[in-house]
């Protein structure tokens, strides 16, 4: 669900992207459809969408781009670094977590005239919409075992894509840490349900059923459930700890690996960034 709400982390993924140009394309296809999909757009509200997202994404590429770069940049610098610390890691994690959470001010303005221009009706199907992400989800990761899974696959793509191999030391420490640090599943069910009975709070008035969505699509952390916040953020320690732990203990050919992949995504985005500044 939040990879649909923040939208700025969609953006934020595209950083690992084997093609950025063609994930940017991807993006903005995703971000155009599913904001369809949630209200069922009527034709001057999609043309009023296409162009306020076009225009921001434009900015992002301008204004936000330089600074995902600089933030890679300091990564493979400290990577290559003879004294890479602990302490170092935790704080380019904690970077890293504040620069792809936040939810830049362009995102609002390109949502907000839509979101003032939208019907009871279409209220109704956004309603529709989230209720049945829940069910899916909750259908999708019954168990344990699979939600296990779906963790463990999204965090072998990420090292696929940065140093590209574990040894089998590794390997079992990676299995390890998915056992003993599942994501707050039922939490998350649970705060998607209450961020869905505040709409539903919300819904008879037309200035607070806009405020709502306003939030939800821009600043969907605020609405959270508190103790799924607070899990939330426990597993985020655990997961530094496990990233700590496998910054300070990479062979040479994995941090050549992984300062290689830092610097190509980062000239791609300078290249992007370049490009849309010419255009």
């Amino acid at each position: 669900m939040k990879k649909i709400i923040i939208l700025i982390a969609i953006l934020s993924n595209l950083v690992s992207c084997a093609r950025l140009d063609f994930g940017l394309q991807f993006f903005s296809f995703y971000i155009k459809s599913e904001v369809d999909d949630m209200f069922d757009l009527n034709t001057p509200q999609k043309d009023l969408f296409e162009k306020n997202f076009s225009t921001e994404l434009e900015k992002a590429k301008r204004d936000r781009f330089p600074i995902y770069a600089d933030y890679l940049e300091s990564i493979s610098q400290a990577i290559e670094s003879t004294n890479l610390t602990g302490e170092k890691v935790s704080q380019l994690f904690d970077q890293g977590s504040e620069l792809f959470l936040q939810t830049p001010p362009q995102w609002k303005t390109a949502l907000e005239e839509v979101v003032l221009t939208l019907k009871v009706d279409q209220f109704k199907v956004f309603e529709e919409y989230f209720y049945t992400k829940i069910e899916k989800q909750k259908d999708r990761s019954k168990t344990l075992k699979s939600r296990q899974k779906q963790q463990l696959k999204a965090m072998q793509k990420w090292i696929d894509e940065s140093i590209e191999d574990l040894t089998s030391t590794q390997e079992k420490k990676l299995e390890q840490y998915i056992k003993t640090n599942p994501k707050p599943f039922e939490l998350s069910i649970k705060s998607q349900e209450f961020v869905f009975s505040q709409f539903k709070e919300a819904f008879p008035e037309v200035n607070k059923r806009q405020i709502f969505i306003q939030t939800f699509l821009t600043d969907w952390r605020t609405l959270q459930l508190p103790d799924y916040v607070k899990a939330h953020e426990l597993y985020l320690v655990k997961l530094k700890d496990y990233v700590m732990d496998l910054s300070l203990n990479l062979n040479e050919k994995q941090k050549n690996n992984l300062i290689r992949n830092l610097k190509k995504r980062a000239l791609e985005l300078r290249k992007i960034s370049i490009q849309s500044e010419a255009e």
